[in-house]
């Protein structure tokens, strides 16, 4: 079966290359910008894998112009590996023990019309249909006028254990952390670690004479756990000397918390909290994602609240936000475990 699936793949992408194979690259990319072709259907009009891969990153890269973002897209790697450069990048930063790599195909979604600006977002994944599927998606969403988002918070938090000396001390140093007068003397220890970061809030969970306080900083485009551990660290070395007795037992006690659900990041936030509004006319679901409103508020209501419930998920009233995120990160270097 998967072969005669193959060939009859196969014999579609050879019939519409007999009309686009003698297209130049110059003539494709034109067909592209016009819309005359689909930017997600080059391989089986083209009929050649690489060069479809190649067209498309060039379209995507003219998109921008001349600049940072256009010369990144066509930096990308696509076929031979600079393994020195590679690896000396690596070395001492990303891994240890290193034996080799794992490529990943990188996809891209757009353009996605977000608070009146089209922009793409890069995917890197090994599940056919993702890309596709976001992609129908943030289609839907630009044909609708796009999305509009708000930042309602913006923090990174930490939360060190500490050992107090008794149950009364702990008490008395949630009372003082948590007092906003003692805010800015906190701050002088955390700023002298970092230009950009600061102290936002404390808040402090008593546990007998351990006390977990989670500390939230800004820390501007940057994710900042290496900025928020370091100015912590360095309020932490005050609270040592204002509170003698008193132990650090480690830097993260989870209360802050990181790469695991939580009620109190479901609740509180961690990082930037951000919402999301779009508007999708009955056409347009109809037309791109070829259901109903109705049909698709009834399966929300089901899967995402009822089915979410039934399993206890925390924080997971979502089809699959993960899923792309993880993604996401994985295309853009940064840590899928924090999503």
């Amino acid at each position: 079966h998967s072969a005669r699936a193959a060939l009859r793949v196969a014999q579609r992408r050879g019939a519409a290359a007999l009309c686009s194979g003698a297209l130049s690259d110059a003539a494709v990319l034109d067909k592209l910008a016009s819309g005359q072709m689909a930017f997600h259907k080059l391989e089986a009009e083209l009929g050649d894998p690489v060069r479809a891969m190649r067209l498309r990153r060039e379209h995507l890269a003219s998109t921008f112009g001349a600049g940072a973002h256009a010369d990144a897209i066509r930096a990308l790697p696509s076929d031979a590996l600079d393994a020195a450069g590679f690896y000396g990048q690596v070395d001492g930063a990303c891994c240890e023990n290193v034996i080799g790599y794992v490529p990943l195909p990188v996809g891209t979604i757009g353009p996605y019309k977000i608070d009146g600006k089209a922009v793409y977002v890069p995917m890197a994944t090994t599940e056919g249909a993702l890309v596709a599927s976001t992609h129908r998606g943030a289609r839907a969403i630009s044909a609708s006028g796009g999305a509009t988002t708000e930042l309602l918070a913006d923090g990174m938090t930490r939360a060190p254990a500490l050992a107090m000396p008794s149950l009364k001390a702990a008490a008395e140093l949630k009372r003082w952390l948590e007092d906003p007068a003692s805010l800015d003397e906190l701050n002088l220890a955390f700023k002298a670690t970092s230009r950009f970061g600061r102290l936002l809030a404390v808040k402090v969970g008593i546990a007998g004479k351990y006390a977990h306080v989670r500390f939230k900083c800004f820390t501007g485009d940057a994710m900042g756990m290496n900025m928020v551990s370091k100015g912590v660290n360095k309020v932490v070395e005050s609270i040592l000397e204002k509170y003698p007795g008193t132990q650090l037992l480690g830097l993260s006690g989870n209360m802050c918390t990181d790469k695991k659900p939580s009620a109190i990041n479901w609740i509180d936030g961690r990082g930037k909290s951000v919402a999301a509004e779009a508007i999708l006319p009955a056409s347009v679901v109809a037309s791109v994602l070829k259901t109903t409103p109705a049909a698709v508020a009834r399966l929300s209501v089901h899967k995402n609240l009822i089915g979410s419930a039934l399993a206890g998920s925390i924080g997971g009233q979502n089809a699959h936000a993960s899923n792309i995120l993880t993604a996401i990160y994985l295309a853009e270097g940064q840590d899928p475990a924090q999503n």
